[in-house]
């Protein structure tokens, strides 16, 4: 039971800033889709587009947050502080250059995407705005990484709940024009999302900096590029990426063939996305503890209590994930209406969160186990499962279903639960084998 209770304290402050983080996305949906679907499209284009390439190369997060929890087993606190200082340069670097080419090639994007005009030119305007946080939202991400990985799971909270509430705050009064303040629509959903993420960038380097937790960056740690340093994040960043590559090329893929129902059924698509991706939270917050347990376990020399906490991470994330399957059955409409007031969305988005709660359960048993294997420093199987899941067997069934028989929505979402069970139980068979634990990082 004690260990249980460790678990939970490491795992409830990831889940809700988890659920923070999400809601930065989510605001913006909530708030634009009061707009109308056009509004809908053009925020969820862009924000898919945006996010999952951002992301993509977040994995430097995992691959440098592998190293640290090692570092902190092993009670190396230069190391980690060296590691996590490095991950950070590396990710500004990266963050300027995706900030670049999706300004560039915005509206490349919604020519090949957009439905309509309309969705085209204020998806472009959305996306260009979004892209400039780039480089914010990037370091964000790997300082947050960092924390969790030496087990400080509640600072990325606090630092999640600032930069929530200055998006929610300007979304409201840069949307609707209040206060004041014109009325901007899309634009302002934009404009508040860059503010926040730029806000919680700043906090975060303020806590590393500080020496108020174990990891202490300097500028030395910044600006000093070490070649092996850098060699030993990529090599377990690069899988990870890989991992990000392959969902995103998935979503991109899955939402060419989703769009040509309508703007209608893929605003409704949207918005049981956006349900769902709440209760994937849990999963996502017990996998970083996952994460973190077996990295710090495996520095410390104890693979057996790592596996041990491990599988009662993954018991804690089913029975809450299973929690939320009932919530999405019973509940689906309600829960819809939260989203958006139109009328047209409002049944097909139903309908399909509906079908999501069959998946629950095995979304939590993948993601911890993967988190726990990114933990020990296998970062490559989990590239393997996603290539397998998504490029293997979603889109093609997605294609046979959409192109071929005429389906509808619906299809598509039996099609990702059954997708989900699948990889879960290939998940849970690899962990099993235990050759993680001889992993060197």
């Amino acid at each position: 039971m004690q260990e249980y209770k460790f678990i939970m304290r490491l795992a409830l402050p990831a889940i809700f800033e988890m659920i923070l983080h999400m809601m930065v996305g989510l605001v913006d949906i909530a708030m634009v889709g009061r707009l109308g679907a056009d509004s809908l499209t053009a925020v969820s284009l862009g924000g898919n587009f945006i996010y999952t390439t951002i992301f993509l190369f977040a994995a430097v997060g995992i691959g440098a947050g592998a190293i640290v929890a090692r570092a902190i087993g092993a009670q190396n606190m230069e190391e980690a502080s060296r590691i996590t200082g490095q991950a950070l340069t590396l990710a500004a670097l990266i963050g300027v250059l995706v900030g670049g080419l999706t300004w560039y090639f915005a509206p490349a994007i919604f020519n090949i995407f957009a439905p309509n005009i309309v969705v085209k030119e204020l998806g472009i305007e959305y996306l260009r705005i979004l892209s400039l946080s780039s480089i914010f939202l990037l370091v964000l991400l790997v300082g947050e990484s960092a924390c969790r990985s030496a087990g400080f799971t509640k600072i990325p909270l606090k630092v999640a709940m600032v930069g929530n509430t200055v998006n929610i705050v300007l979304n409201y009064v840069l949307i609707f024009g209040k206060l004041g303040f014109p009325t901007l629509g899309v634009k302002g959903a934009a404009i508040g999302t860059f503010v926040s993420f730029t806000t919680s960038c700043c906090i975060i380097l303020f806590v590393l900096a500080s020496g108020k937790i174990p990891i202490k960056i300097t500028k030395g740690h910044l600006l000093k590029i070490r070649k092996i340093d850098f060699k030993r994040i990529v090599r377990l960043t690069v899988p990870a990426g890989g991992e990000e590559l392959v969902r995103a090329g998935s979503q991109i893929a899955g939402v060419y063939l989703i769009i040509g129902l309508g703007s209608v059924p893929y605003a409704a698509h949207q918005v049981a996305l956006a349900i769902e991706s709440m209760s994937f939270m849990p999963g996502y917050g017990f996998a970083i503890a996952g994460a973190t347990l077996v990295g710090q376990n495996l520095g410390s020399l104890n693979p057996d209590k790592a596996q041990r906490l491990a599988f009662k991470t993954m018991y804690l994330a089913m029975a809450t994930m299973t929690t939320a399957a009932f919530i999405f059955f019973f509940l689906s409409e309600p829960v819809v209406r939260i989203f958006t007031t139109d009328e047209n969305i409002i049944p097909i988005a139903a309908s399909v969160v509906q079908i999501a709660a069959f998946a629950q359960t095995a979304v939590a048993t993948e993601m911890t186990m993967a988190g726990a294997l990114r933990g020990a420093g296998d970062t490559r199987f989990p590239l393997y499962l996603s290539l397998l899941g998504n490029w293997f067997i979603r889109l093609p069934l997605f294609y046979v279903a959409l192109r071929i028989f005429n389906m509808g929505l619906e299809a598509v979402w039996w099609i990702t639960a059954f997708q989900w069970l699948l990889i879960a139980t290939i998940a849970l068979w690899r962990f099993n084998q235990a050759k993680w634990k001889k992993i060197e990082v």
